[in-house]
């Protein structure tokens, strides 16, 4: 019996650990559109009705000045409207936790407490729901047909608004070059800067500074730009590579952007350009359109261009057992508010 009382003197690759003694999540916990969305805007104003309305004005026609001598002012005289946009806001809300009493009586060496587990778990899943539908190409819905939707980024920043409720006015929207779906091998250096970025700086006259979340496939496909020169006839192929002494390490990736008409930076993301499923459990699914899409958007002009604006923010746990455990979910009621689209862009694409 002595030796049970001994100093355990194994290395931790010796010994045998408990059933469950860790929870192993290999994928990203991040949710980069999501933290973009709240930390834009500064103060946010909350919602007071599920639907909100807003004007946006955009420069005048730089008419001539020119008069003549002792000219009388007898007609020409008008008054510049903003124009009207509108939102509406969702209620989003999780699948859910439930915790038997067995499992909440269990004792784990990986967590403390498995409702804390579960609500994590839950919280984590609602979030990557919430940040696939408002990455989405999802049209804003005002109720009266089906479930009241906020818009989604890409539905915003669509130059065409062709289904949906209250479409953003035309001359406020996002130029048609700006969104770019044609082909990803199409998606030239120069077509970038020169008709995407082109299409976007004539809408503000200003150069850019631009914020660009990204698919692994488009990023690739930027990245390539600054590495590689593709051979031809008369050429021969030819390819940077930053190359480290010490270390040896090979740099093919590009993630800040410079040219005449502004700079980008470009992001990572998996939860753009998702679908939502027609099954009995609808859900967020990556489709064909996920990798090879990117949102381009303005991080820095005030006001703020785009930003969620929560009615409420609720984590419900009830209490309630039902016999079988404590269970809960999590719930919140927002509107994605993009004032005004523009001078911003999106490439959305599903054909390399």
């Amino acid at each position: 019996m002595a030796g049970a009382y001994e100093q355990d003197t194994r290395t931790a690759q010796e010994r045998v650990y408990d059933y469950g003694d860790a929870v192993i999540r290999p994928y990203d916990r991040e949710f980069h559109i999501l933290s973009m969305l709240n930390a834009a805007g500064g103060k946010k104003r909350k919602l007071k009705q599920v639907f909100a309305a807003w004007r946006a004005a955009i420069a005048g026609a730089a008419v001539d000045t020119g008069i003549g001598e002792g000219v009388d002012k007898t007609d020409g005289y008008g008054s510049q409207q903003p124009g009207m946009i509108k939102g509406w806001a969702q209620i989003f809300r999780s699948l859910g936790w439930h915790v038997t009493p067995t499992q909440e009586e269990v004792e784990q060496a990986d967590i403390a407490s498995e409702i804390a587990e579960q609500k994590m778990n839950d919280e984590e899943n609602f979030l990557r729901s919430v940040e696939r539908a408002l990455g989405s190409a999802q049209a804003q819905n005002d109720g009266s047909v089906g479930i009241r939707r906020t818009a989604g980024l890409l539905w915003l920043l669509s130059p065409t608004q062709a289904t949906g409720s209250d479409a953003i006015p035309a001359n406020l929207r996002v130029a048609a070059n700006a969104f770019y779906t044609g082909k990803l091998a199409d998606l030239t250096e120069t077509v970038f800067t020169g008709t995407v970025l082109g299409a976007m700086y004539a809408q503000t006259n200003k150069p850019l500074v631009r914020d660009m979340r990204c698919g692994l496939k488009l990023k690739a496909r930027m990245s390539a730009w600054g590495v590689g020169v593709n051979g031809s006839a008369n050429e021969i192929a030819s390819r940077v590579v930053n190359m480290s002494e010490q270390h040896k390490k090979l740099i093919g990736m590009v993630d800040f952007f410079q040219w005449d008409v502004g700079s980008v930076t470009t992001m990572l993301t998996q939860n753009l350009a998702c679908t939502l499923s027609d099954g009995a459990a609808p859900e967020w699914l990556e489709s064909a359109y996920t990798s090879r899409s990117g949102v381009i958007l303005n991080p820095e002009l005030p006001p703020r261009l785009r930003y969620l604006r929560p009615m409420f923010a609720v984590d419900q746990d009830p209490e309630n057992k039902k016999g079988g455990g404590r269970r809960g979910f999590t719930e919140m009621e927002a509107m994605l508010c993009m004032p005004v689209p523009l001078g911003q862009g999106a490439v959305f694409t599903d054909d390399d």
